[in-house]
């Protein structure tokens, strides 16, 4: 937390861990203003982060603010109807929380993690060659003629998500895209061996069947 600041915008994870500080000012109007920006941006998510074992993480946006006296708890009914209270440690008391969902970012083989949003705007629609795209276990994997990417994800199903939501979003967008699905016998040993041999991946990560968060 920014204790030097009288106003918080934070990210709860697991409705105990503060996994973010997003924004902190003394001013409570310029909060609220950026408050609405984040609870707005929270509904453009496309695929929401999960654990390596595809379970989802509980995040929650709130905003405090610092009090002179003993801080309330914040009472609020979790999934099965039950009244809860929780509090955050040192003055700081809650205002107002809700659910938030955070982007999953994967990692690109050789590159920065990426959003899918990412993926398609740097990766996909700038193609001007027919690629071909699929998935291999827990990768993404996309090759031509000239040059190969690998996206490794978490696990299969998150390999999957990333493959619906990419097809999703540039079906008759990029007519460079073929779309292959899952790559099996000769189409996955094709596959590996174009990005073995364009961007030198050794055969650990290629074979792997998950990776971690």
């Amino acid at each position: 937390m920014q204790d030097k600041y009288k106003y918080n915008i934070i990210i709860l994870k697991n409705k105990c861990k503060v996994k973010k500080v997003l924004f902190w000012s003394q001013k409570e109007e310029t909060s609220l203003k950026r408050w609405n920006t984040y609870s707005r941006r929270k509904e453009k998510v496309v695929i929401h982060k999960t654990t390596a074992k595809y379970k989802p993480v509980e995040y929650d946006l709130v905003f405090a603010h610092q009090v002179e006296e003993n801080p309330k708890p914040y009472e609020y009914k979790d999934s099965l109807g039950r009244n809860v209270s929780i509090s955050l440690e040192g003055n700081w008391e809650i205002v107002n929380m809700e659910p938030y969902k955070i982007e999953e970012k994967f990692k690109v083989y050789g590159r920065r993690k990426m959003s899918v949003k990412e993926i398609v705007g740097y990766l996909i629609l700038p193609l001007d060659t027919l690629t071909s795209i699929g998935i291999v276990h827990n990768k993404l994997i996309m090759h031509n003629e000239h040059k190969a990417e690998l996206i490794l994800c978490k696990s299969v199903v998150d390999a999957e998500r990333l493959y619906d939501a990419i097809n999703k979003i540039t079906k008759g967008r990029n007519k460079n895209l073929l779309y292959g699905r899952r790559y099996e016998g000769s189409l996955m040993t094709y596959a590996l061996k174009q990005v073995k041999d364009k961007l030198n991946v050794s055969n650990r990560i290629l074979y792997s069947k998950s990776t971690a968060d």
